[in-house]
C-alpha cells in the first residue's frame, strides 16, 4: 500500500474531500476536511461533497502545485484501509456517490494547471448505506490520514 508522498504537502497544496456524508463511510473525504480544518496552514481544504467537479474553477483559481483527493473507494481491501490510487489503476476502483468519474475531473485540472500533481487517496468503506454513520474503521482511517498529513507538514 503506497502512501501519499511528503512532496504532496509542500508548495501550494489543496486537499479535496469527496463523498456524501449521509451515506456512512462515503462521507470519509468531507470528514477528513472537517477534521483538518484550521490545523493545516498552507494547505487549502475543500469539501467537494458529491459533486467535486463543481469545485474545479476554485481549484484552477488557486493554481496549486499538488491536489490530494480523498474519497471512499471500493478497492477490495479491509474496511478502513487506505491506499494511494494511481492513474493506471483508477478504473479498477469503484467510487460510489458521484456520477462524473474522478478521471474526468483530474484530467481537466491537469490540462488547466501546468505541472499539477494529483494524488487520490482511497479509504475502503465498510458501509455506504443511506442514513448510516461513519464506521469505526473509517473514523480510524481518517484520524490516521489526518495525522500523516499533519506530520508531513511539520517535516
Amino acid at each position: 500500500m503506497k502512501e501519499i508522498p511528503l512532496s504532496a504537502f509542500s508548495g501550494k497544496a489543496v486537499i479535496l474531500g469527496v463523498g456524501n456524508d449521509m451515506r456512512g463511510d462515503d462521507g470519509a473525504g468531507p470528514a477528513l476536511v472537517k477534521l483538518l480544518s484550521g490545523k493545516c496552514p498552507g494547505i487549502t481544504l475543500i469539501d467537494g461533497g458529491q459533486t467535486p467537479e463543481n469545485k474545479a474553477f476554485e481549484i484552477i483559481r488557486l493554481k496549486p502545485s499538488s491536489l490530494v483527493i480523498v474519497d471512499a473507494a471500493d478497492m477490495g481491501l479491509k474496511p478502513g484501509q487506505t491506499a494511494l490510487i494511481d492513474g493506471e489503476n483508477i478504473s479498477n476502483v469503484s467510487f460510489s456517490s458521484h456520477a462524473l468519474p474522478l478521471t474526468v475531473l483530474t484530467s481537466y485540472l491537469e490540462r488547466e494547471i501546468p505541472g499539477l500533481k494529483v494524488y487520490i487517496a482511497g479509504i475502503q468503506p465498510k458501509t455506504t448505506a443511506f442514513g448510516g454513520r461513519l464506521s469505526r474503521e473509517a473514523r480510524a482511517a481518517i484520524k490516521n490520514l489526518a495525522g500523516r498529513i499533519l506530520n508531513a507538514q511539520r517535516a
